[in-house]
């Protein structure tokens, strides 16, 4: 894989972040910081990955980090969508349950 691959973020008018391209270590350093500059102080926050064509692990990191926040804060994080190498990978690595509330795409 390039370092020329990336990883998109637009949030939608409806507050829906959606990922699109490389959710790798090469493209979630930059995605990081514009999610957790933007994230929510309140209610909801979504996340939707149907348009994400690789996870890794570092993808994987950037999740949890999500995860981490909106637990710490009492807010409801919603992942969706993430392709199914996400799930193979936190099989994987044992995360399982970390990972429980996450839907995969088949």
């Amino acid at each position: 894989m390039s370092q020329a691959a990336r990883l998109t973020l637009n949030k939608t008018s409806e507050g829906v972040w959606q990922l699109a391209g490389e959710m790798t270590m090469y493209g979630v350093s930059d995605a990081r910081h514009v999610l957790l500059r933007n994230r929510p102080t309140q209610g909801a926050w979504i996340v939707e990955g149907r348009q994400l064509k690789s996870v890794d692990s570092a993808g994987l990191a950037l999740i949890l980090d999500m995860m981490r926040y909106a637990r710490d804060h009492n807010i409801t994080l919603t992942v969706r969508g993430l392709p199914a190498i996400a799930r193979e990978l936190v099989e994987v690595q044992g995360l399982i349950s970390l990972f429980s509330g996450v839907e995969y795409v088949a």
